[in-house]
């Protein structure tokens, strides 16, 4: 029986064949898909990593520490763009308005001119404002304030030809939605290219308001403090006392 044992023994552990070379290198072939696989993931990674560590904000909970300068918008409304390294910038929004005024020409005294004035869609929703908006990137002040005009009031202006530098409004506290400066025409035109005026954009509607009805309305962020320096410098006989 030992005999017998031993040779069943044989027959079970007989010994493995040695592999050919061909074998191995199939292997081989067979592993590279994983490794680039492997790889793909490993960039996808690192790619999406740089992305969230560019546009992460404060708040977002993942909470990639960033050093801010000029401001911080954890405790003030200011505009930040950040890097991937961490660095961010932070600055006021910036916008440019126009008070428009519309002068009749079949009457020549001054003080009946009107103001083009929208009445937000948005908010501060119901509330008068100047036509105006914010900079888009890549545009000039000039080019900005003829945009916004035509998407809220359907007119076209030229800022070269009707318009001149009014004033420049910086007061932080000025809009609550985010520190706002905002670079502010004064234009005139005539009544002939009014006619076709209506509200876009966010602008529920478009008034022309007289000059001497001006301060009665209600407005939004710092307009009504806007018309009065209007006022006072180009018609001080109608300016609030």
């Amino acid at each position: 029986r030992a005999n017998d044992t031993s040779g069943m023994l044989g027959a079970r552990m007989s010994p493995r064949r040695p592999q050919s070379p061909l074998s191995t290198s199939i292997g081989v072939v067979r592993s590279k898909p994983l490794i680039f696989v492997l790889v793909g993931l490993t960039t996808s990674l690192c790619a999406a990593l740089l992305f969230i560590a560019s546009n992460v904000t404060p708040s977002c909970p993942l909470r990639i520490r960033s050093v801010f300068h000029g401001g911080d918008p954890r405790t003030n409304n200011g505009t930040c763009v950040c890097g991937a390294d961490g660095y961010c910038m932070c600055g006021p929004s910036l916008a440019s308005d126009a008070i428009i005024e519309v002068r009749h020409q079949d009457d020549s005294n001054a003080q009946e001119a009107d103001v083009v004035l929208v009445v937000r869609k948005d908010p501060p929703k119901d509330l008068h404002a100047i036509v105006g908006g914010f900079v888009e990137v890549g545009e000039t002040i000039e080019n900005a304030v003829e945009r916004e005009v035509l998407e809220e009031a359907n007119l076209h202006i030229s800022v070269e030809k009707d318009c001149q530098l009014f004033s420049v409004e910086s007061n932080p506290k000025r809009d609550l939605r985010r520190h706002t400066v905002s670079v502010v025409h004064h234009c005139v035109i005539s009544d002939k290219r009014v006619k076709d005026i209506k509200g876009g954009d966010d602008a529920k509607s478009v008034k022309l308001v007289p000059l001497s009805k001006l301060v009665e309305l209600r407005y939004a962020f710092d307009h009504k403090e806007l018309l009065v320096k209007f006022l006072k410098a180009k018609y001080p006989h109608l300016a609030p006392t």
